[in-house]
């Protein structure tokens, strides 16, 4: 299992529409990714889950993804939140 914590970029919004090309980056992998955030966790491959953490307003988040594409996914991530 890998755990990676990405800081949102400022201008990041928990949009629906940020939520859904999120889930559509994550859900091409066949690991398992979870985001851990103030003793919750949600599937990182589920819209609902995603926009479920909105109201919690975070700054950063924490990916937690286990499977035989772990690496892949992460590079995906850091990709989507454009970290170098």
């Amino acid at each position: 299992m890998e755990k990676i914590r990405i800081t949102l970029p400022e201008e990041f919004a928990f949009s629906q529409e940020n939520a859904a090309r999120l889930v559509q980056t994550l859900s091409r992998f066949d690991s398992s990714i979870m985001i851990q955030e103030n003793n919750k966790s949600v599937n990182a491959k589920s819209l609902l889950g995603i926009l479920s953490l909105a109201y919690l307003q975070p700054s950063s988040l924490e990916f937690m993804i286990d499977g035989s594409d772990e690496e892949k996914a992460i590079e995906a991530l850091k990709r989507y939140f454009d970290i170098k």
